[in-house]
């Protein structure tokens, strides 16, 4: 059915509306995969973070999403950076744990988008794990979001 009124938007030249029958098309086919399935899971996670391709405002929710939790991740491992080590330590003030926090948010930006300036260090082994995987789905995920954005716009 979803198919058809694509079809039939596409045709008339409705391609907002073309997109919307899409993204219920595919949420329709992934309704027909087995429960717990590879497939389906699959589908749920593009549906996710990109909408099935539709949804450029996903992509960069899913951007923001991994930046804090790296920024998190951070925080508890640990990094290197303004003369000191920067991490979360409860014999710390408040006002010191969430300026830490925030040097983490700032670092987990700059890996996120591999501008990497070098003013703080991921030292640990676990700090450099994931630096290593933040730079990869970070280049990954712009690169997601500009093929979700120029796919939405060329319509």
């Amino acid at each position: 059915v979803y198919r058809n009124l694509r079809r039939g938007a596409e045709n008339r030249g409705y391609f907002e509306l073309a997109g919307t029958f899409f993204h219920r098309e595919m949420v329709m086919n992934r309704n027909k995969s087995p429960l717990f399935s590879f497939a389906r899971f699959l589908s749920k996670l593009e549906d996710l973070v990109t909408g099935y391709g539709e949804r450029p405002s996903r992509v960069l929710r899913f951007a923001a999403l991994l930046i804090v939790s790296y920024a998190l991740a951070y925080s508890l491992v640990g990094i290197h950076g303004d003369g000191h080590e920067v991490i979360l330590d409860s014999a710390r003030t408040l006002a010191e744990n969430l300026g830490d926090f925030g040097r983490c948010l700032y670092y987990s930006i700059v890996t996120f988008t591999t501008l990497g300036y070098g003013d703080f260090i991921p030292v640990k082994p676990l700090a450099r794990f994931f630096a290593a995987t933040e730079a990869l789905v970070g280049a990954f995920s712009m690169s997601l979001f500009i093929v979700v954005f120029v796919r939405k716009r060329m319509r």
